[in-house]
Protein backbone atom coordinates (compact mmCIF):
# COMPACT_ATOMS: atom_id res chain seq x y z
CA UNK A 1 0.00 0.00 0.00
CA UNK A 2 2.92 2.32 0.75
CA UNK A 3 4.13 1.87 -2.82
CA UNK A 4 0.94 3.48 -4.27
CA UNK A 5 0.97 6.35 -1.78
CA UNK A 6 4.48 7.08 -3.11
CA UNK A 7 3.39 6.85 -6.50
CA UNK A 8 0.61 9.26 -6.03
CA UNK A 9 3.23 11.62 -4.26
CA UNK A 10 5.75 11.49 -6.91
CA UNK A 11 2.34 12.28 -10.13
CA UNK A 12 1.28 15.18 -7.57
CA UNK A 13 4.63 16.27 -6.87
CA UNK A 14 5.31 15.97 -10.95
CA UNK A 15 1.87 18.40 -11.41
CA UNK A 16 2.38 20.52 -9.10
CA UNK A 17 5.68 21.94 -10.43
CA UNK A 18 4.52 21.88 -14.15
CA UNK A 19 1.37 23.73 -12.93
CA UNK A 20 3.46 26.25 -10.79
CA UNK A 21 5.80 26.57 -14.51
CA UNK A 22 2.76 27.68 -16.37
CA UNK A 23 1.89 29.99 -13.82
CA UNK A 24 5.50 31.54 -13.94
CA UNK A 25 6.12 30.27 -10.36
CA UNK A 26 3.28 31.92 -9.22
CA UNK A 27 3.10 29.71 -5.88
CA UNK A 28 -0.45 31.26 -4.75
CA UNK A 29 -2.13 30.71 -7.54
CA UNK A 30 -5.31 28.85 -6.61
CA UNK A 31 -4.21 25.97 -8.79
CA UNK A 32 -0.97 25.54 -8.05
CA UNK A 33 -2.03 26.03 -4.29
CA UNK A 34 -4.96 23.47 -5.08
CA UNK A 35 -1.98 20.78 -6.08
CA UNK A 36 -0.37 21.31 -3.08
CA UNK A 37 -2.99 20.68 -0.32
CA UNK A 38 -3.83 17.74 -2.10
CA UNK A 39 -0.35 16.72 -1.87
CA UNK A 40 0.21 17.34 1.76
CA UNK A 41 -2.64 15.08 2.18
CA UNK A 42 -1.14 12.32 0.37
CA UNK A 43 2.04 13.22 2.88
CA UNK A 44 0.82 13.13 5.57
CA UNK A 45 -1.42 9.57 5.12
CA UNK A 46 1.79 8.33 3.68
CA UNK A 47 3.64 9.09 6.80
CA UNK A 48 0.73 8.11 9.44
CA UNK A 49 0.95 4.64 7.75
CA UNK A 50 4.55 4.46 7.85
CA UNK A 51 4.71 5.07 11.70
Amino acid sequence: MNKKLEEQIGTARQLMVRVAEKYNFDLVHPKVVHISQRLDRLIVSYMRKCS
